[in-house]
Order: structure tokens, then sequence, then C-alpha cells
């Protein structure tokens, strides 16, 4: 197991232990980080691609893997995933 997978399952076993209101003590309009990071991406985020609009997008995505174009190439190993985008998440994002 990497160092980064058993730091990341410890974390998740000390988030788990804490009770299911710690999370949600504050409201978000609180929250310093969440605003500054709304006010960096307002303006930069799209509406959700219609399924059609999606298909393509996960095609293209994949064309790209297949023949080494940016971003996204490198994760050829997500061809096969059970994941909706596959391979096409980095590209997808961009």
């Amino acid at each position: 197991m990497l160092e980064t997978d058993a730091f990341y399952d410890s974390l998740l076993e000390r988030v788990e232990e804490q009770p299911s209101n710690i999370l949600a003590s504050s409201p978000t309009s609180d929250d310093k980080l969440l605003e500054r990071l709304a006010n960096l991406l307002e303006g930069s985020v799209g509406s959700a691609l219609a399924e059609k609009d999606w298909a393509d997008a996960v095609s293209e995505g994949e064309r790209r893997v297949e023949a080494s174009i940016p971003p996204g190439y490198i994760d050829r190993d997500k061809l096969e995933s059970e994941l909706p985008e596959r391979a096409s998440g980095d590209y997808i994002v961009s």
C-alpha cells in the first residue's frame, strides 16, 4: 500500500468516527474557503451537458486518449472503467 493510500485510509477512519452532525456545524454561508472558491469559479462553470452532448464529449475524450492528445490521454487505463466518463474526465472538466 502506498503511503498516500495509508494516510487517506486513516483520515477516512477518523472522519467516520466523528458524530454525523460535526461536518454541518456551521452554515456554508459562513465558510470563507467556500466563498473564495465560489468567487474563483464564478463565470467559469457552465451548465450540465445534455445527454447527447455528454456522449459526444466522452467519445471525443476517448478519441483523444487513443491519439495521445492532452488533456487526459494519460488516463488510458480508465477506458474500461465503470465511471460514466471513463477516460474522458480530464477532457470534460477542462
